[in-house]
């Protein structure tokens, strides 16, 4: 699976290599190697900087788990 770091790395710079040991990992360590990544960031900043993206034409493809949830809800 190909994560997109570009987010993550405008908020913490020098973690490159932090970034790139998290999804090396495969299926369920990956997720949480990933979100263990996400405990030290503002979750506002990044949503912010995902959305100035997604404003400057960048894709954005919903994860399943998060599109699983939502159609759930709506039912």
């Amino acid at each position: 699976m190909l994560i997109d770091h570009g987010g993550y790395l405008k908020l913490h710079p020098r973690s490159g290599d932090k970034w790139d040991a998290a999804v090396g990992q495969a299926d369920a360590v990956q997720a949480a190697s990933v979100q263990k990544l996400f405990e030290t960031t503002r979750k506002g900043d990044f949503a912010q900087l995902v959305a100035e993206e997604m404003k400057n034409g960048t894709a954005f493809t919903v994860p399943c788990y998060l599109r699983t949830a939502i159609e759930a809800l709506l039912k």
